[in-house]
């Protein structure tokens, strides 16, 4: 046998038990497999009663992907929101308040959380304080 055969067999011996202990050990994931996720839900509420019409998640990771939305028959400026992102990686809500889900009348954002849950009112309505930032509420109320 050639010596560079020899070496890149026992490299490729090296490399096969070195991934394959952690499965056959039980102690771990490859480090390319997927990582865990975690469902994260809520419900958004625009403060002018314009219906949402879209919800993108923005992770800190830089990858996003819009929210499986359930709107609300009676009360359409309110919208549950169910998304799988990787457990505890940062992210914020942002919202589209009023127009289409391709063509937002306007946009708000909530802050970074890792919160499993959110409830946020976006404040959707120009010249007041807090316009086009969603903040936390306990219900989609708007008080």
């Amino acid at each position: 046998m050639h010596r560079h055969t020899a070496t890149w067999l026992i490299g490729s011996t090296v490399l096969v038990v070195a991934v394959a202990s952690p499965l056959l050990l039980g102690k771990g994931r490859l480090p390319w497999s997927p990582a865990p996720q975690q469902t994260i839900t809520g419900l958004v509420y625009c403060d002018s009663g314009r219906a949402v019409a879209n919800i993108w998640i923005a992770e800190e990771t830089g990858v996003g992907l819009y929210a499986t939305r359930t709107p609300n028959q009676d009360m359409p400026s309110a919208t549950a929101y169910r998304a799988a992102i990787p457990k505890g990686v940062a992210y914020q809500l942002h919202v589209g308040c009023g127009g289409t889900a391709q063509h937002w009348g306007m946009s708000a954002s909530s802050k970074n959380t890792t919160a499993a849950s959110l409830n946020v009112h976006c404040d959707d309505i120009a010249g007041e304080t807090a316009y086009q930032t969603c903040k936390l509420v306990t219900s989609p109320a708007h008080g």
